[in-house]
């Protein structure tokens, strides 16, 4: 079945982080029928499974969700994980867990509360530098050139 961006499975299987590429395949084909996985996640005890609410909206960049959940539940963002995603619980940070091998997890202890993934690209203000300094070089280049040119 397809998933929503931001979800809360009923489960996550916690495995070690495979040895050899060949056992992600191996752990990717185990889904449908054991369910998602994740990498290293810790696994909540044995629990009644109750109804979970979850809504959430998502804007370039940003996701914010509410879950309501009697037991804990982990919440997954559909997105790739990547060096410049940050998640916080009730605007604490939090740890993400990497779920079927790309994909993102936070788990939210019982009760309400907010989650909220954020992206600041962590190579932009090197960038934003670099293109400022070619702004900045580009009129002094060619006087510079004519000058080692009559030299």
């Amino acid at each position: 079945d397809p998933k929503p961006i931001v979800y809360a499975p009923r489960s996550i299987r916690s495995v070690q982080w495979p040895a050899k590429a060949s056992e992600v395949a191996g752990l990717m084909y185990t889904i449908p029928g054991l369910g998602p996985f994740c990498y290293g996640c810790p696994t909540p005890e044995a629990r009644e499974e109750a109804p979970v609410r979850l809504d959430w909206r998502w804007r370039p960049g940003r996701v914010d969700a509410n879950l309501e959940s009697k037991t804990g539940q982990y919440v997954v963002f559909s997105e790739t994980g990547s060096r410049g995603w940050r998640a916080t619980v009730d605007d604490r940070p939090a740890t993400i867990y990497l779920v079927n091998g790309m994909f993102q997890a936070v788990w939210v202890p019982p009760g309400l509360h907010r989650v909220a993934w954020r992206f600041r690209e962590p190579g932009f203000f090197v960038g934003l530098v670099a293109a400022a300094c070619g702004v900045v070089a580009l009129p002094i280049l060619p006087w510079a050139w004519r000058r080692l040119a009559r030299s």
